[in-house]
């Protein structure tokens, strides 16, 4: 059991209101290799997310490269023993990403015949 009472640990995978309180209240998470949904919820949280490697040659290399995308975008960081808390921004990110949808679907003309 954990002596620390600042550390919570989610274990109940059916309480997505308790899950989202856990996300939007800590100042640093930690979560593993093995879910990119995991990963792009603590991400989206906007709070320092720390990924824990573990058996890495078990990792899939389309794994390998998201981890490698948002750690190089800094979204998130390695997991250490010397872990302090930071913040992430995603203002930019999704900027630019409503922009990338945008302007695609303004390019497909089918698609835009088709809504009007």
């Amino acid at each position: 059991m954990l002596k620390n009472h600042n550390i919570k640990l989610f274990t109940d995978l059916f309480d997505p209101v308790t899950y989202g309180n856990l996300l939007s209240e800590s100042n640093m998470q930690i979560v593993t290799w093995d879910s990119i949904s995991m990963i792009s919820e603590a991400i989206s949280s906007e709070t320092g997310t720390f990924l824990y490697e573990f058996e890495e040659e078990s990792c899939p290399k389309r794994y390998q490269l998201f981890h490698q995308k948002v750690k190089q975008k800094g979204f998130i960081k390695s997991f250490s023993r010397k872990m302090e808390p930071y913040n992430v921004s995603m203002t930019s990110y999704n900027s630019e990403l409503k922009s990338k949808i945008l302007n695609k679907i303004e390019s497909n003309l089918w698609f835009k015949n088709s809504v009007s």
